[in-house]
């Protein structure tokens, strides 16, 4: 590690390797990784604030290059009504606004340097936040150069030092930190407010260089002289009503579970912030933020990746500007801890979650997820079937003309099989399917529309019980027989199904995007057939695309899915194989689905409302994955009583299909997280869906 780190791959490590490598050798962070620039904002956050960065370089206005001159007065009042932008996080509006107020305060003569140093004060801050370090430094420098007391200079170092942090450079964040915490250091017995809110924080700075320097003794004494600021403050304290400032108890606490997490504690962590009250912190709070950031890296660490994932969608909610901009900070490590070697026990769900909090595809982070196995009953049940499906076809001539098996025999034998399928009943599937491929195997020529059929029909029935490789091998074969396009978008449509439960969602979307592509009808021409494969295909793309945080893509694929529904007419069975449907009723239950991996539980009450499922038969798998999505929008809305009984209702008419099903479990553990005591129908419902209790 040591070797990679001097040779030349100094610059891809983090600045937490370089202090672990630090604490492990005893010596100061610094020493080892040397000067550290941060990560630098993107290409589309640099062109944001390009406006920002030339109105802080610009020089001066003269006055007498200007005719409507802007006054103290107008400049304090728009700096005023920027506030709540700047407290919400705003980042868009704000980019937009923030150079005329840096033109307008430069604009002012002596009178004016108040305001123009707060002015570039929080436009410092927000530079910083954004990432653009170079025009925040201009920013703040110009600010300090400006200040007019000890105070409103020791405001400015406060950011500046912040700055520093985040730029990897702890030596000089630290020193400088130092310096003004002894400069501004009151007389506790006669300081006001302010003046410990201020010494408060620029000892708070000087605990967080430290900490990630490896000076854990000198972050701890700081941090002790900054809880004995905030007892004398008494309270949380905005200096000014500046929210940047905000100072007491709460915020030393914050900081405290900080350094826990610097140092690699979460377990400290988790405790600390039990006792942290931040219900009195504002929601946008950049302190609160950062401290969700620290819990959620702490329930990573802890293996408890829905808590961490549920603290990023917290910041999301209330700040979605906000969150990005720290992606490549605390909320990274998250990711990292679930990419080594804890990949396998995150959900995709959990990826999809985590993915659209930072705004990035579900697979950036997820990349090759392995999916569950099924149990070991499970696969021992399809042994036979595997190896059916692995044999060499037979040889021409070896059965004789009395049992050779006959197209027409196979045939009638697929038909009984996909009742079997319709109704769930895998068991009886698991020992006849082994003679079913070995019959499809065995025929001519003249039995390869039988032979599809039957591979087909396997390679889905594998699918719903995990046996995803031989499940791929079934489809791959029927794709490779097939004689036509319709026939092969059948087993595509498997084949999208098969990768999507395997994770494989970009491999999903891509196929299921060029076959779909492929199979487009002329709408006015187009059979019932020709719109049903085409219609599957779109689903498909939607299902995959939603996932994969795509939300734009799965809307354009449910609008073509809903219109080839409507010129379709009704729920229409495909002629070519009797368990795939396609229609109205379909499109209207992946619809609520959608609104479910979206996680908008009451949206997916509502559409389940409109789904017309009477007429739909209670063995098919599409109605009982539907009332599974109502009973997890129901346990999500806290009503345990409903999710359970549509839990009992799909066991009841799909007693084999409900076990094999992961998100069953899943809605399940939702529902004994919530309550208090366990029914005895809950605890039997445990023990079909493999819960632990």
């Amino acid at each position: 590690m040591i070797t990679k780190l001097e040779q030349g791959e100094r610059d891809g490590a983090r600045l937490e390797t370089w202090r672990k490598l630090a604490h492990a050798l005893r010596v100061p962070t610094m020493y080892l990784a040397g000067h550290q620039d941060g990560d630098g904002a993107d290409p589309d956050t640099e062109d944001r604030w390009a406006a920002v960065r030339a109105a802080v370089a610009a020089p001066p206005v003269s006055s007498e290059e200007e005719e409507d001159l802007p006054t103290v007065g107008g400049v304090t009042d728009a700096l005023a009504a920027a506030q709540p932008l700047f407290q919400s996080d705003a980042f868009a509006a704000l980019a937009v606004v923030a150079p005329a107020l840096v033109r307008d305060a430069d604009a002012l003569g002596p009178e004016g340097r108040a305001v123009r140093v707060r002015t570039l004060q929080l436009v410092g801050w927000l530079l910083t936040q954004t990432r653009q370090f170079a025009a925040a430094e201009t920013a703040l420098t110009r600010a300090l150069d400006d200040a007019g007391d000890r105070l409103q200079a020791a405001a400015t170092v406060n950011t500046l030092c912040w700055l520093r942090l985040r730029q990897g450079r702890l030596g000089e964040a630290r020193e400088l930190a130092t310096h003004w915490a002894d400069e501004t250091e009151p007389r506790i017995s006669r300081a006001t407010p302010a003046e410990l809110s201020t010494w408060g924080w620029l000892l708070l700075r000087v605990s967080a260089a430290a900490v990630r320097d490896n000076a854990p003794g000198e972050a701890e004494d700081a941090l002790r002289f900054a809880r004995s600021a905030a007892v004398a403050v008494g309270r949380e304290y905005a200096p000014e009503n500046d929210h940047l400032r905000t100072f007491g108890p709460v915020t030393v606490a914050l900081k405290r579970a900080e350094n826990a997490a610097v140092v690699d504690r979460p377990d400290v962590v988790l405790r600390l912030a039990e006792r942290v009250p931040t219900g009195g912190l504002r929601p946008t709070s950049n302190n609160r933020n950062r401290h969700y950031l620290d819990v959620a890296d702490a329930y990573a660490k802890t293996r408890d990746y829905g808590a961490a994932v549920e603290r990023l969608l917290a910041i999301r909610d209330s700040s979605p500007e906000w969150l990005p901009q720290h992606a490549s900070g605390v909320s990274k490590s998250v990711i990292t801890k679930l990419e080594q070697g804890e990949r396998d026990g995150a959900r995709l769900e959990t990826w999809r979650k985590l993915a659209h909090a930072l705004r990035v595809p579900t697979m950036h982070l997820a990349g090759d997820p392995r999916p569950e196995k099924a149990g070991t009953t499970t696969e021992t049940q399809w042994t036979a079937v595997r190896a059916a499906l692995a044999a060499p076809p037979p040889v021409e001539g070896d059965a004789t003309e009395a049992d050779a098996p006959s197209a027409e025999g196979v045939g009638d034998a697929v038909t009984a099989a996909q009742a079997l399928v319709t109704a769930g009943e895998y068991a009886t599937l698991a020992q006849l399917t082994p003679a079913l491929v070995r019959d499809a195997d065995a025929l001519g020529p003249e039995g390869r529309a039988v032979r599809v059929r039957a591979l087909q029909l396997v390679g889905m029935v594998m699918v719903h019980n995990r046996q995803f490789d031989a499940a791929e091998l079934a489809l791959g074969r029927a794709m490779s027989d097939a004689s036509d396009r319709l026939e092969s978008a059948a087993s595509v449509d498997t084949l999208c199904w098969l990768k999507l439960r395997q994770g494989r969602l970009g491999e999903a979307y891509e196929l299921a995007v060029r076959w779909a592509d492929e199979t487009e009808p002329r709408m006015s021409r187009a059979t019932p057939e020709e719109l049903n494969a085409w219609g599957s295909l779109l689903l498909m793309v939607a299902a995959a695309a939603v996932r994969n945080n795509k939300t734009s893509a799965a809307a354009d694929a449910m609008k073509l899915a809903r219109a080839a529904a409507v010129a379709v007419g009704k729920e229409q069975r495909s002629s070519r194989d009797a368990i795939r449907s396609f229609g109205p009723t379909t499109v209207a239950m992946k619809t609520a689905e959608i609104a479910s991996v979206l996680d908008q539980p009451d949206r997916v009450l509502r559409l389940a409302e409109r789904v017309p499922l009477g007429g739909v038969s209670p063995k098919w798998s599409n109605r009982n994955r539907h009332l599974l999505d109502v009973a997890d929008a129901h346990a999500r809305t806290r009503d345990y009583p409903a999710a359970v009984e549509l839990l009992q209702r799909v066991r009841h008419d799909a007693p084999q299909w409900l076990p094999q099903q992961r998100y069953a479990r899943d809605i399940l553990d939702t529902v004994v997280r919530g309550r208090r005591t366990l029914t005895p129908e809950m605890r039997e419902l445990a023990g079909v869906v493999g819960l632990t209790m």
